[in-house]
C-alpha cells in the first residue's frame, strides 16, 4: 500500500471514532515504513496526519525527516 492510498484511507476512516481511525491510519504507515524505511513520502503523510489530530512537535520531527530523506521532492 503506497503512502498516498494511506492518507486516503486515513480520511475514509474518520467516519469511525477518531481513535480507531488514527491508529489504523498509523498501523498502515508504519507497515509501509517496515517495508520502506527511506520513504520520505510516507514520512510526509504521517506527519500531515499527525499535524491533523493537534500532535504538532511529532508532526514536524516526521516531516523533518521526510525532506532530509528526499530535500527535492
Amino acid at each position: 500500500m503506497t503512502s498516498g492510498y494511506q492518507a486516503l484511507f486515513y480520511l475514509l476512516l474518520r467516519r469511525l471514532s477518531p481513535e480507531r481511525a488514527h491508529t489504523l491510519a498509523f498501523t498502515a504507515l508504519d507497515a509501509a515504513l517496515q517495508i520502506s524505511p527511506s520513504s520520505a513520502l510516507t514520512h510526509m503523510v504521517g506527519a500531515v496526519i499527525l499535524g491533523a489530530v493537534g500532535e504538532a512537535e511529532q508532526a514536524i520531527a516526521w516531516s523533518e525527516r521526510g525532506v532530509r530523506l528526499s530535500p527535492f521532492d
